[in-house]
């Protein structure tokens, strides 16, 4: 028989009990759509950092709060050390630093005319903006000069603009921030959602009108600053906190108050999150393709006996051992294939569902399709080939006298 008779065959076959095949696939199917989503999600969230870290700024160093010791007691992150003036010594004094950003922020309420919005304030210095990929789509940016005065003047997310202004334009127009006016300036493009947060839900303001007129503070919420380039971060870092060592009297025996990291330390974190992810995800597909790999081989077996005589038939007409052979490992391959095709098109809708829930794009490769096919057809190979060496090892005139 040629090969394609035997495919024909097995289709015959497995038709004859539709219901019984299915069940067969069924963990197939769930183990290679298990894989197929495992793989898109895992390459959509690598491409999602990606793009994340060329926003934030592949040279950004974050500078945050960390443990005060207070009577005695640690507090952590409750007590921020940082000051402006901090930011300040750091920009003329840390050479390998390009760019310095003193924050503040705050939640607050906003009002124009019958419209209200509750979003994130965020103060920031006129070098935000060089640091990371902060695009206006409109209006200007506020000025060395605005932030040292403390000018009154904002920037605003898409998502305010439109709850605020809906298609008017905002360029202009004055919007009270905890009963203060701030005149806004400009508009940034937009960024859409970072893993469930919405980017655009907020107004740029410089820090020094956030510090005075909204939030009062005297300290920093964090400052960040950028390197020169990539190759002199762990300088700037090591002139950093050198010099906050200094202006805090932190001698080399006590704790730091502050900590630096960089985004790719955040990333990192992450990576590794959706690593253990991954690692569950694929635990879970292997055991599903072994359930499926073990209902192949009892359906086979079931299937060998019911065609006890169907076999001995072929062989007296002539047919080989490695003949049957084939046969019932094609059809073992067949039922497993068919699964890993039914696997790879659920895995598919997944995916999309995905897409459309969490807002993460997804990408299927080749390779995902290649493994996927891969994997179903190992599975029907290796749990096919005993039924079908059964089969093939029984004796003619025996199988002809089975009732």
């Amino acid at each position: 028989m040629s090969f394609s008779s035997h495919i024909k065959t097995a289709l015959i076959a497995i038709s004859r009990n539709r219901l019984r095949s299915f069940l067969a696939t069924l963990a197939i199917l769930i183990g290679v759509s298990s894989v197929i989503v495992m793989l898109a999600i895992g390459q959509a969230s690598q491409k999602k950092l990606q793009e994340i870290i060329g926003e934030i700024g592949t040279t950004a160093l974050y500078i945050i709060p960390g443990t005060v010791t207070k009577g005695g007691i640690t507090q952590y992150a409750l007590i921020s050390t940082l000051t402006p003036q901090d930011a300040k010594a750091i920009q003329h004094d840390c050479p390998d630093v390009s760019y310095v950003s003193p924050e503040d922020q705050s939640v607050q309420h906003v009002v124009y005319g019958t419209q209200n919005w509750t979003t994130m304030i965020q103060g920031v210095g006129a070098d935000y903006f060089k640091i990371g990929e902060h695009k206006l789509q409109s209006g200007r940016l506020f000025t060395p000069e605005e932030v040292r005065r403390g000018d009154e003047v904002c920037i605003l997310g898409q998502t305010v603009a439109k709850n605020l202004f809906g298609d008017q334009n905002p360029i202009g127009q004055t919007i009270r921030i905890k009963h203060t006016p701030f005149r806004v300036i400009g508009v940034m493009v937009p960024k859409g959602e970072i893993f469930g947060q919405d980017e655009d839900d907020m107004i740029l303001a410089p820090y020094t009108t956030v510090m005075e007129r909204i939030t009062g503070d005297t300290r920093l919420n964090w400052i960040t600053v950028a390197a020169r380039s990539p190759q002199v971060e762990k300088e700037a870092e090591k002139e950093i906190e050198s010099l906050i060592h200094q202006r805090h009297h932190i001698a080399p025996w006590q704790q730091d108050d502050f900590f630096i990291r960089s985004p790719q330390q955040f990333m990192k974190v992450l990576i590794e999150s959706s690593a253990v992810v991954e690692v569950l995800l694929a635990a879970a597909a292997s055991i599903s393709l072994l359930v499926g790999g073990i209902g192949i081989m009892n359906t086979m077996i079931s299937s060998v006996v019911e065609r006890t005589r169907e076999i001995g038939i072929r062989m007296a007409v002539g047919a080989r051992q490695q003949d049957i052979l084939l046969q019932f490992l094609v059809e073992a391959v067949v039922l497993s294939v068919g699964g890993g095709l039914m696997g790879l098109l659920l895995g598919l809708i997944i995916s999309l569902g995905v897409d459309i829930v969490l807002r993460v794009p997804f990408s299927i490769s080749p390779n995902a399709v290649f493994i996927a096919f891969l994997f179903s057809a190992l599975v029907g190979i290796f749990f096919g080939y005993y039924p079908a060496k059964r089969a093939s090892a029984m004796n003619p005139i025996e199988a002809l006298r089975f009732e």
